[in-house]
C-alpha cells in the first residue's frame, strides 16, 4: 500500500510535480502526427495524476506513476509508428 503524504505542504497542481508535462508529446514525437496523437494519450493521463494527487499520496509515489506514465506515452508512440512503417504499401516514404 502506497505510504500516505503527511506533514507537508498541500500540493495540487500538475507541475508541482511533473514540470515538463505539457513538453511530454513533443517529447514522445518522431513524426508530426504524433504530437496529436501525444496530446490525446496526456489528456487521458491527467486525470490519473490528478487522482493520485486527490487521494494524498507520497509525492514520490506520484512522481513515480508519472514517469511511468511518461514512458507508456512513448511506447505508444513508437509502437504506433512501427506499425504503421508495416502496413504502409512498399515504395511510399
Amino acid at each position: 500500500m502506497p505510504k500516505l503524504k503527511r506533514n507537508t505542504k498541500d500540493v495540487e497542481h500538475l507541475s508541482d510535480y511533473f514540470s515538463d508535462i505539457d513538453e511530454w508529446p513533443n517529447d514522445w514525437m518522431a513524426v508530426e502526427e504524433d504530437l496529436e496523437i501525444g496530446r490525446g494519450l496526456l489528456a487521458l493521463f491527467i486525470p490519473y495524476v490528478k487522482h493520485l494527487i486527490d487521494e494524498r499520496l507520497a509525492k514520490k509515489t506520484i512522481k513515480n506513476n508519472g514517469y511511468h506514465l511518461k514512458m507508456l506515452g512513448g511506447e505508444i508512440i513508437e509502437r504506433l509508428l512501427s506499425i504503421w512503417r508495416m502496413t504502409r504499401p512498399v515504395g511510399n516514404s
